[in-house]
Order: structure tokens, then sequence, then C-alpha cells
């Protein structure tokens, strides 16, 4: 079976805008989550705040916890994720001027790809959110 090229293109914004969307509530969620803890956070910081100014094993500890902490995970996984819908963005791109048949299979494999990375990174993100 053949699928005409405006009609995968037509079926990947589709999936483009979906996760855009998602990616976007998720994102709110987050923000949330992070506001609120960082206020609760905030509160008993004030009084450990001389902790960080030395280098006592205690502050080396915290900033590890800080470093290793679930919110810089976070971090780091909004990174790549945005890397990987900028790289699905540019091949969809490339795939709306390809005539080849070929390319196009191979341009709609990686984009496929980099979609279930995608969705792996977003599982990832939904889990460390919940924890």
């Amino acid at each position: 079976m053949i699928i005409s090229n405006s009609t995968q293109n037509n079926y990947l914004d589709e999936i483009q805008k979906k996760n855009k969307e998602k990616r976007i509530e998720v994102r709110k969620e987050l923000f949330e989550k992070t506001i609120s803890k960082n206020k609760e956070e905030s509160k008993s910081s004030i009084t450990d705040s001389g902790v960080f100014l030395d280098i006592s094993p205690d502050a080396r500890q915290k900033a590890t916890k800080v470093v290793n902490s679930p919110a810089s995970e976070l971090q780091k996984l909004y990174k790549k994720l945005d890397e990987y819908e900028s790289k699905v963005e540019i091949f969809t791109k490339e795939l709306k001027f390809t005539d080849d048949k070929h390319e196009s299979n191979n341009l709609n494999e990686t984009i496929v790809e980099f979609n279930q990375k995608i969705s792996e990174i977003k599982e990832k993100i939904q889990n460390l959110s919940k924890s």
C-alpha cells in the first residue's frame, strides 16, 4: 500500500501538534510543582543558607544532591526533548521537498525513530514528575 506524501505530511503535522500540546501541558504541570516545591524549600533553606558558604562535607553532600536531583534530570530530559523535536521538524521540512520515494522512506523512518525517542523521554519525564 502506497501512501501519498501529502497524507504522510498531514499525519506528521498532526502528530507534531499533539506532541507540542502535550509537552506544553506537562511543562505547565511541572512548573507549578517546582514552584510549590521551591517555596517549601526556600522556607527551610533560609536557616541553612550559611552551610553553602563553607566547604564542609555536609555542603558537598547537599550540592551533589542538587546536581543529581529530579529537577536537574528533568532539565536534561527537556533539553534532549527539544533537540529531538527540532530534528523531527527539520526532517519533516526535508520530507516535504523530497520527490524521491527511497529518500522519503528513509526520512519517514528517521522521523518515526525520533518520535519513539520523544515518547520515551516524555514517559521518563512523567515518571520523574510523579516521584
